[in-house]
C-alpha cells in the first residue's frame, strides 16, 4: 500500500493504480477506496495529474466488486 500511495505522490496514476487493484483483489479495502479515488475528477487535479482522467471506468464498475481469488 505505501508503494502505491508514493507513486500516486509521485505522479504516476497509473502504476499506482495497478498496485492498488492488486491489493483491491486480494481484499483491502483500503486499496480499493484509493483506487477509487484515482478515477474522481477532483482527486485527479488535486494530484496535478495529466493525460489520465476520470472518464475510464473503474474495472469494476456494473460487476459485483472487485474480483476475489479462487479459493
Amino acid at each position: 500500500m505505501a508503494r502505491a500511495m508514493r507513486l500516486l505522490g509521485e505522479g504516476d496514476i497509473a502504476g499506482a493504480r495497478l498496485l492498488f487493484m492488486h491489493l483491491a483483489e486480494q481484499g483491502e479495502s483500503d486499496a480499493a477506496y484509493e483506487l477509487a479515488r484515482t478515477f474522481d475528477a477532483e482527486v485527479l487535479t488535486e494530484l496535478g495529474a495529466r493525460g489520465v482522467g476520470p472518464t475510464a471506468r473503474a474495472p469494476w464498475v456494473g460487476t459485483n466488486g472487485p474480483r476475489r481469488p479462487a479459493a
